[in-house]
């Protein structure tokens, strides 16, 4: 008889060093995309010799393209099937 597991064995299941750099190479590309799409549509919004000048400039090029990396992060986790394992009880 086989024993299984109760966790799927899915791709990012199985742990390597290859894995991770994967992952964070590709959410480095994904945050790169998302930042600098941010800074075509909302350039105008953006100051670029003081991005701490005002609130807007603050928000297009801080706040927006961290939020929607945590945003990717989370699609990513509840893709895979991680948000349990995350945010649930230790």
């Amino acid at each position: 008889m086989v024993a299984t597991s109760a966790k799927p064995s899915g791709f990012w299941n199985r742990p390597a060093t290859w894995k991770a750099c994967l992952l964070v190479a590709g959410f480095l590309a994904y945050y790169l995309a998302v930042s600098q799409l941010i800074g075509f549509i909302f350039g105008d919004e953006i100051d670029d010799d003081d991005v701490l000048a005002n609130a807007t400039s603050m928000f297009f090029a801080l706040v927006l393209p961290i939020g929607l990396g945590a945003i990717g992060l989370l699609a990513f986790s509840a893709r895979v099937g991680w948000l349990r394992d995350l945010f649930g009880p230790s």
